[in-house]
C-alpha cells in the first residue's frame, strides 16, 4: 500500500474497511505502507486506527515515511503508530525471514538522501547478500543509485501517477519512472500509483491500486 491519505471522516472510514477488506482476503505474508498515510491530525483512539489494524499479516505492517508525515507532524505518525501490527522504520533493518530482509528509510523532507549513504550508520551496510533485500522509500527517483547498492526490490510511491490531467503529463516529466514496475540490472523497483488520493477525490487516466507481489525462488516454476 502507499498514499493512503487518511483524514478524519465516515467517507475515509468506509474507505479504509474496504481496503483492509481487500488486503486480508489476499492472506498476505507481509503488508508495508510506503508513506503519505495520515494527511491530518488523528487521534490514536479514532476508529481510523481500529480499522487499519485490522489488517492480518504473518509477519505485520511495516511503514515508512513520506513528505505528508513530516507536513503532518512527526511525532504524531511515530505516536499513532506504536502499536502492534505496525513497524515503523525509519532508517533501519528488519529480517522478515531467513530469506527477507526489509530496509525502510526516511522520506527526503525529513532526512538528506546523501546521509543514507555518508553517515557512519549508513543502512545499505546493512544489506545481506544471502537475503532479499527489499527497500521502503516513499520516492523512487533514486532507484537506480540504490540499485547498484545492492537492493533487489524497492518499493515507492508519491507520483499518484499524476492522479488528474494534466499532471500526469507533468509527472512523466519530473521522474523516471513515475508508476508500474522497473528494472536496472538484478534490481526491480515497483512505483504504486497509490491506494488512496491527495486533494479532489478523483483520478483520471489512473486508478488506486493495492499491489500484490508474489516472491518465488531462483529456479521455481
Amino acid at each position: 500500500l502507499s498514499d493512503l491519505h487518511l483524514t478524519p471522516n465516515p467517507r475515509t472510514e468506509k474507505r479504509l474497511r474496504s481496503i483492509v477488506e481487500r488486503v486480508n482476503q489476499a492472506q498476505p505474508d507481509l503488508v508495508v505502507i510506503t508513506g503519505d498515510i495520515l494527511d491530518e491530525n488523528i487521534s490514536t483512539d479514532h476508529p481510523i486506527k481500529e480499522i487499519l489494524a485490522g489488517i492480518q499479516s504473518r509477519c505485520g505492517v511495516y511503514l515508512v515515511t513520506g513528505n505528508h508525515e513530516f507536513y503532518n507532524g512527526l511525532d504524531r505518525f511515530t505516536d499513532f503508530f506504536s502499536d502492534p501490527p505496525f513497524h515503523i522504520l525509519q532508517n533501519q533493518a528488519r529480517d522478515i525471514s531467513e530469506n527477507i530482509r526489509l530496509l525502510g528509510i526516511d522520506d527526503p523532507e525529513i532526512q538528506d538522501p546523501g546521509e543514507y549513504l555518508n553517515s557512519d550508520h549508513n543502512i545499505f551496510r546493512q544489506l545481506n547478500p544471502d537475503r532479499f533485500n527489499i527497500l521502503l522509500f516513499h520516492r523512487p527517483n533514486l532507484f537506480q543509485r540504490f540499485s547498484r547498492l545492492g537492493i533487489d526490490l524497492q518499493l515507492s510511491g508519491h507520483t499518484h501517477n499524476g492522479q488528474m490531467f494534466p499532471m500526469e503529463l507533468l509527472v512523466n516529466l519530473v521522474y523516471k519512472h513515475p508508476w508500474g514496475l522497473y528494472r536496472s540490472g538484478n534490481s526491480y523497483l515497483y512505483t504504486s500509483c497509490g491506494t488512496g488520493m491527495w486533494g479532489p477525490k478523483m483520478r483520471t487516466f489512473s486508478r488506486s491500486e493495492i499491489v500484490q507481489i508474489l516472491l518465488k525462488p531462483l529456479g521455481d516454476a
